[in-house]
């Protein structure tokens, strides 16, 4: 549910697939469910091209049983159920803060896959490699080529 948008511009002269359609400024989205908000997302501006849509300045905030997650990067594109987040990408969930430059998010299976190197901070782990997936619903992380450092308590 689109709850609003500052006014938008509309570009009748259409180049393909290289100029937009329709540019949204200020634009807030909330999912809401029998329990209330489960996801509020905002982006500074969104322009929609034939083939897909580019956002910029997003954050999303997603409310579960199991806590909050947030998800934040300066750019995106969405196309059909892939979202490709560039820019400062931040991930953020009960079990683990993720940043790196982009990651690909696949709607459909929740999960968040990094090409890129990057860094996750997980309990009382600091890590540091060139690719992952994460699994959001399940909590799983898989990497390749990582560096970590684990604190241990002392008994």
């Amino acid at each position: 549910m689109l709850i609003s948008q500052d006014p938008y511009l509309l570009d009748l002269d259409l180049d393909g697939a290289n100029s937009p359609v329709v540019e949204f400024f200020n634009i807030k989205e909330y999912k809401l469910d029998k329990d209330g908000i489960k996801v509020e997302a905002s982006a500074d501006k969104a322009e929609r091209f034939q083939d897909r849509d580019i956002l910029y300045g997003i954050n999303v905030k997603v409310v579960q049983d199991n806590g909050t997650q947030t998800l934040s990067s300066n750019n995106a594109t969405l196309v059909k159920d892939i979202i490709y987040l560039n820019g400062d990408v931040r991930y953020s969930g009960n079990d683990a803060v993720i940043t790196t430059d982009a990651v690909e998010y696949y709607q459909n299976s929740s999960l968040l896959r990094g090409k890129k190197p990057f860094k996750i901070e997980r309990y009382n782990m600091i890590a540091h490699g060139n690719s992952f997936s994460y699994y959001v619903k399940l909590g799983k992380l898989r990497a390749q080529d990582i560096n970590a450092v684990i604190q241990m308590e002392e008994r």
